[in-house]
């Protein structure tokens, strides 16, 4: 489950990239894997980021947001979910699940509600499987 506590922790220090408290190059979780591309050079924010998983991995982030209910426990291959995250005084982030049947809203709100919200996850997901410190 590293991989989506490492995805969270992404998620969260985007939230704040996108607010100004932070850029992206000092997300190190973000970092990581943007400086195994060959000749990987961040000189701005990009404008699309896109990460790719089995279907299956979707299920805590689904659980995450509470949609549990809505989205089907074994998610279809094509299933995604998808972030955006909007600029300004009143940064705001959207998240939708994807499937060839349906799209259900996850999450559209102000930023830093985003970010307290995953800060809470990430400590309560960190502890449940035993890598708390």
């Amino acid at each position: 489950m590293l991989p989506t506590y490492e995805f969270f922790t992404t998620l969260r220090d985007m939230s704040k990239v996108q607010r100004g408290q932070m850029t992206l190059a000092q997300s190190q979780t973000f970092m990581k894997y943007y400086n195994l591309m060959p000749g990987a050079k961040l000189e701005k924010t990009p404008k699309l980021i896109l990460y790719s998983a089995h279907a299956e991995t979707l299920g805590p982030i689904v659980r995450y947001f509470g949609a549990e209910d809505k989205v089907p426990f074994t998610p279809e291959p094509s299933s995604m979910i998808l972030f955006d995250f909007y600029e300004g005084a009143d940064a705001r982030i959207v998240a939708k699940y994807v499937d060839d049947i349906q799209t259900v809203d996850l999450f559209d709100g102000k930023s830093a509600d985003f970010q307290v919200n995953l800060d809470e996850t990430l400590t309560k997901y960190a502890t449940e499987v035993g890598a708390a410190t």
